[in-house]
């Protein structure tokens, strides 16, 4: 059996398709205001990551992901998807989540 070549234009669409639904995560409210604390505190990416990690019992996948769809990093995300790039949250999974959060 051949499998089937998908265009250019069909995998775009596919990757649309899949961001939209990745974009559907909002983190938290507790680490999304904590996020921005540490922002505002003129923290680097890397060591806000590493606090939410310490201070939310989270694994760092949970840590990124929520990072980047906190509304301290909305600016940055709409510039990064208009450029066609998309944080793919595939392998983070419900696991991965602070048990206090689930």
């Amino acid at each position: 059996m051949e499998m089937e070549e998908f265009s250019e234009e069909e995998k775009l669409e596919a990757m649309k398709i899949m961001a939209k639904e990745w974009n559907s995560f909002r983190p938290p409210l507790e680490i999304d205001e904590r996020i921005t604390a540490l922002v505002w505190e003129h923290h680097t990416d890397n060591a806000i990551i590493k606090k939410l990690v310490e201070e939310f019992e989270a694994l760092e996948c949970y840590a990124r992901k929520c990072f980047w769809f906190s509304t301290a990093n909305d600016l940055t995300r709409l510039e990064e998807e208009a450029d066609g790039a998309y944080y793919q949250t595939a392998h983070c999974h419900e696991s991965c989540v602070p048990r206090r959060f689930r």
